[in-house]
């Protein structure tokens, strides 16, 4: 399987090439000091005109219900604070775009350069910003559409799908979503190319994937307990889990070149 020797050679790098894996930690680092500033900034704003809104929402309800629908009406107020959260929450995702790109792009390139596959830095932050309008357009796409579609089905008098259904085919849908975008960066150079042997090979990968995920969630989970006993130990196990983050895009790099390569 190209994936074994894919698997070790990424090993081998890390030993190999320490400072690079501290580069990327330090660019994931930022990421979340930044998107994390920017979202507790945004989202304690948001979060006061979503109060203010359902206060409005609220007290036009009970009008209606006790003088009828003639009394329903929607005052300039509201308008004007449905907009601004709606210019809140498109802020917040842009936001997250371009910190996103930038910063992934960053580390992919470095995961290229560390398993001593040339590529431009510009190239790949170019095709990483345009990659990921679509992915997190998908992504949105998804979640809306199972919020409508739950929304709808739970008008009748028997629903159709429970909100834990929903939320299985959500997690499931953003999961295969999730697998394309991997294997989108780990050839960004190709990466229509990547993505179709990547679904073709899908008994093979997939397993390997989930292996790495399962470990990488696992991770996250202790970050946070370790976090909630010890501020000390918390970063700990965060430079931990990230170190595993910069490994696993090592390793999809390397093995999505050794796919390119076979299937040529």
């Amino acid at each position: 399987m190209a994936s074994q020797p894919s698997l070790k050679r990424a090993f081998t790098t890390v030993t190999k090439t320490p400072s690079l894996i501290a580069m990327a930690i330090v660019v994931d680092v930022f990421f979340i000091i930044a998107f994390g500033g920017v979202y507790t900034y945004l989202f304690s704003d948001v979060a006061t005109q979503l109060d203010q809104l359902n206060g409005i929402i609220a007290q036009q309800t009970a009008a209606v219900t006790t003088t009828g629908p003639s009394s329903l009406q929607w005052p300039a107020e509201a308008s004007a604070l449905y907009n601004k959260v709606l210019m809140g929450i498109a802020t917040l995702i842009g936001t997250f775009w371009l910190l996103w790109s930038v910063t992934q792009g960053i580390n992919w390139w470095l995961a290229h350069e560390e398993g001593g596959m040339e590529s431009s830095a510009l190239r790949t932050l170019g095709r990483m910003l345009l990659l990921n309008i679509v992915w997190i357009a998908l992504a949105l796409l998804i979640v809306l559409g199972i919020a409508w579609l739950g929304a709808s089905l739970q008008r009748g008098p028997v629903p159709l799908i429970g909100p834990g259904a929903q939320q299985a085919v959500a997690v499931v849908l953003l999961c295969i979503l999730g697998y394309g975008a991997i294997a989108s960066y780990a050839l960004v150079t190709h990466p229509a190319r990547t993505m179709v042997v990547a679904f073709k090979r899908w008994r093979t990968l997939v397993p390997r994937f989930a292996l790495f995920g399962g470990v990488l969630i696992a991770l996250g989970i202790v970050t946070a307990l370790a976090g909630k006993a010890s501020s000390w130990l918390g970063l700990l196990c965060l430079v931990v889990f990230l170190g595993w983050l910069a490994l696993c895009r090592l390793w999809f790099v390397s093995l999505a070149h050794d796919i390119a390569r076979l299937r040529r």
